[in-house]
């Protein structure tokens, strides 16, 4: 701690030769002559004795290179935030992933019998697996409710949007 606030408040001061003399005294018994104080600054609003010694630590905290190595981006604490935005993102397209089949499993399998007197056996698979992708995002939505409370598929929808595109 050095510095000109430094200075007012200890009770010694530190000759160039490297003894420390009471501010009481204005020469060293080395016969160096106290350095001249700076003029005082002017009083402005203050944090107080503690908070002071924290601002100051802050301070050199922040100037000091160890301070400065907390990794950036790739940092501990930045990763672990990216680690969670990418789990609930994992999450949230999964479950969907996954409930598109739970949801209409049953569905599919109407369709494909539905279909199989027209089309044959056969037919009717390639023609379930080849327009439900697409019949199945226009009739499935899932809110941000519970799991299952917030899903929605319209089965009936879903049905005549692939018997049409089957139908071309």
């Amino acid at each position: 701690m050095s510095g000109p606030a430094t200075i007012q408040r200890r009770s010694i001061w530190t000759c160039t030769c490297g003894r420390k003399v009471p501010t009481s005294v204005d020469q060293c018994r080395c016969g160096n002559a106290r350095p001249a104080e700076p003029p005082a600054p002017e009083p402005t609003a203050s944090l107080g004795g503690a908070a002071d010694f924290f601002e100051n630590k802050a301070v050199e905290q922040a100037a000091s290179p160890e301070a400065k190595s907390d990794g950036g981006l790739f940092g501990p604490k930045s990763m672990a935030q990216i680690a969670g935005v990418v789990l609930l993102v994992g999450l949230y397209f999964g479950s969907r992933y996954f409930n598109k089949w739970r949801v209409s499993r049953s569905t599919r399998a109407e369709l494909v019998s539905a279909l199989t007197s027209s089309l044959g056996a056969d037919g009717a698979e390639k023609a379930a697996d080849l327009y439900h992708e697409q019949c199945f995002e226009q009739t499935y939505a899932i809110g941000w409710g519970r799991r299952g409370a917030g899903s929605k598929f319209d089965a009936e929808k879903y049905v005549q949007c692939v018997a049409k595109l089957a139908r071309r």
